[in-house]
């Protein structure tokens, strides 16, 4: 009896079309993974070409300004610490010495070396922040609200004073713009420094927004230290111990000899008819006599690339022995 053979095995359609789904949604899905993949090839090269333009801007742009630079009388200031911690991402130091800043000591620490505080105007960080986030085309986020902290409005003025002392010249005549700072606010660790006062004598000037008024600081201080002339003699003996301290640690360092000392001086007067101290934007003797003077750390500085010559600061100014380390006259 012949072999009959099996019938054919059919399938039927709607198997056929399942099949063919299935192979078309893994095309579509490793096609998808693929594109995917190249779209975040692309976006991270993109990302990795925007870091290197604004790295290279950053490189290209680090401020070369003198360290005497000071910024304009009313300038809005934010030291570096809280300027790097304004925005999230946070700026970075590198990134902020491209702005023009200024130099300032800080007070002493008891440390070998006391860091100087750098001073950068606000609105020049907040326009490098802004052109960072636009350049990396990222969100940029601000972490600190500084405007309320320039609300003049909230600050307690008690600017009125009575002379406390005859030396006093009359209160129409005190000059009460500082050397060192002269904007409309300052904290209590710098008004307390500056004018030579501890904190609770000006408890009472704390605004709402931690500032207080930079006049009736000094106002405070005359109160305190019981007239101008007295003030001003306790910030010129607080310059004279600070220079005196300074020397000391210099002498001690370096080990230079009481000849060397004089043929540095000898040298220093040689160069001073090169390099006059007179500034004509300094107060004159008579404008010094009224000035409310504040005190700012007495400080060395050195001015050329090989540290051969060093000039005395005190604050972010020099210091001239014939001015700023003699009471002016009454």
């Amino acid at each position: 009896m012949p072999k009959v053979p099996s019938p054919r095995k059919v399938t039927s359609p709607s198997k056929n079309a399942q099949r063919e789904g299935v192979e078309r949604r893994k095309r579509e899905n490793k096609e998808a993974k693929e594109k995917d993949k190249r779209e975040k090839e692309r976006k991270k090269q993109e990302e990795a070409e925007r870091k290197e333009e604004w790295q290279k801007y950053v490189t290209n742009n680090q401020w070369r300004g003198p360290t005497s630079y000071v910024h304009r009388e009313g300038e809005r200031t934010i030291a570096k610490t809280h300027a790097t911690k304004l925005t999230k991402p946070q700026l970075k130091s590198d990134e902020l010495c491209t702005l023009p800043h200024e130099i300032r000591p800080v007070r002493p620490t008891g440390k070998d070396f006391d860091v100087p505080m750098k001073l950068y105007s606000y609105s020049d960080v907040k326009r490098l922040a802004e052109l960072r986030a636009q350049t990396l085309r990222i969100d940029l986020v601000w972490t600190a609200d500084l405007e309320s902290r320039w609300n003049e409005s909230v600050l307690i003025r008690k600017r009125e004073y009575t002379r406390v002392s005859p030396d006093d010249p009359s209160v129409n005549e005190i000059i009460w713009k500082g050397e060192h700072l002269w904007s409309f606010g300052v904290n209590v660790d710098d008004a307390c420094l500056t004018y030579c006062l501890e904190p609770y004598d000006v408890a009472d000037l704390v605004s709402k927004n931690d500032w207080l008024d930079l006049k009736s600081v000094a106002v405070r201080a005359l109160e305190i230290h019981e007239g101008l002339k007295r003030h001003n003699e306790i910030v010129v003996n607080k310059r004279k111990a600070d220079k005196n301290t300074v020397e000391a640690s210099y002498q001690s360092l370096k080990g230079y000899s009481r000849g060397l000392r004089q043929f540095l001086d000898n040298l220093h007067e040689e160069a001073s008819q090169y390099y006059p101290d007179h500034d004509p934007r300094r107060p004159t003797k008579e404008e010094r006599r009224r000035t409310v003077l504040q005190y700012g750390p007495v400080w060395m500085q050195c001015e050329d690339d090989h540290c051969t010559e060093w000039v005395w600061y005190h604050g972010n100014d020099r210091l001239l022995e014939d001015d700023d380390l003699v009471l002016p006259s009454y």
